[in-house]
């Protein structure tokens, strides 16, 4: 029985396709952190747009708002979570008092 013989472009498609799976797979993990976070609360309502179909049979599901509450800077936390979750608006809760 002969060997399979695998060519560099084969090995290198499969390899291009494996790291994007792989980085796409990280993305959806970041965003179900994300959306357990401790201050930061994730409404899923009629979101304006959806997710990459291979994100979305990883798992990952489209939202629509991201609320963060004000505490020290956050602004780093929104412009994390604006790059997280393209298709959502990212605001600070205006009235905090309603979270308490």
């Amino acid at each position: 029985m002969p060997r399979p013989r695998f060519t560099l472009r084969v090995i290198l498609a499969v390899t291009a396709i494996v790291a994007y799976l792989a980085w796409q797979v990280s993305i959806v993990q970041q965003r179900k952190a994300a959306m357990t976070g401790t201050h930061e609360f994730v409404v899923n309502m009629s979101p304006r747009a959806g997710v990459d179909p291979i994100r979305a049979i990883l798992g990952d599901q489209p939202v629509r708002y991201v609320y963060i509450l004000p505490i020290d800077d956050y602004t780093s936390d929104t412009d994390r979570l604006a790059h997280l979750f393209p298709e959502a608006e990212v605001k600070p809760i205006e009235d905090r008092r309603a979270f308490d």
